[in-house]
């Protein structure tokens, strides 16, 4: 259901991120189209991992997480990972930003 209500995750482009673990995978999608992003970050681990994220300190909109999270906007430089834990989030825009 929700890969279907999101655009960047239905046909966005791919990008992946750099991430400081092995056990981890962390990429963008963006669809041209709207101008939706979304990250996808992955914790194939069983100890917890953060992932540095540049998104030029946009908050984060959670869409998605299988772990129990604050219903508030995240902040994105830095995402903190639970054990095997999938996220999925929405980069907010920024007021006069264009993506």
């Amino acid at each position: 259901r929700l890969r279907k209500a999101t655009p960047a995750l239905l046909a966005g482009g791919y990008q992946a991120l750099d991430t400081p673990s092995s056990s981890t995978l962390a990429f963008l999608r963006r669809d041209a189209e709207t101008g939706q992003s979304c990250l996808v970050a992955l914790n194939f681990s069983d100890e917890e991992q953060t992932i540095p994220c540049e998104l030029d300190g946009r908050q984060l909109r959670l869409l998605f997480s299988s772990q129990a999270q604050p219903d508030r906007p995240l902040p994105s430089d830095l995402v903190a990972l639970a054990p095997f834990e999938v996220f999925i989030a929405e980069p907010l825009r920024t007021p006069g930003a264009s993506s």
